[in-house]
């Protein structure tokens, strides 16, 4: 996202625009390892 923000401000003289698409979670088994290998999480109380 910071790479496109920079692209954009050097880019908008020469009236050329730029887009970032950032596709929401897909539900592979390549996510699944990395939900179910997260530690568990304790609260601060």
């Amino acid at each position: 996202m910071g790479f496109s923000e920079c692209l954009r401000s050097e880019l908008k003289h020469f009236h050329i625009t730029v887009s970032v698409y950032c596709p929401p979670e897909v539900d592979t088994p390549m996510t699944d390892i990395f939900v179910t290998a997260s530690p568990p999480r304790q609260g601060l109380w």
